[in-house]
């Protein structure tokens, strides 16, 4: 994972284990990894709308943000109670 969140272990006994203790890994980290960043992406509108792509654009840029700052806010270790 070119994230850098697991960590894999071959044989029998391996797997996939955490690089970095669940403390220091946010829940922004794993959704990033998982669907790509968290941007603003606001549907086109026609042409007669003029101006409202970059207000629509504004608004979604605006929640993008607080979704990351939202995630970034919640470590894995407090999602599992450890």
């Amino acid at each position: 994972m070119t994230a850098g969140l697991l960590r894999s272990a071959p044989g029998p006994g391996g797997g996939y284990r955490l690089a970095r203790p669940a403390a220091r890994v946010t829940l922004l980290e794993v959704v990033e990894a998982v669907d790509g960043p968290i941007r603003r992406e606001a549907p086109l509108a026609q042409a007669a709308w003029a101006g409202f792509d970059s207000r629509l654009g504004a608004v979604c840029g605006g929640v993008a943000g607080l979704v990351r700052r939202r995630l970034a806010a919640v470590r894995l270790s407090g999602l599992f109670g450890r």
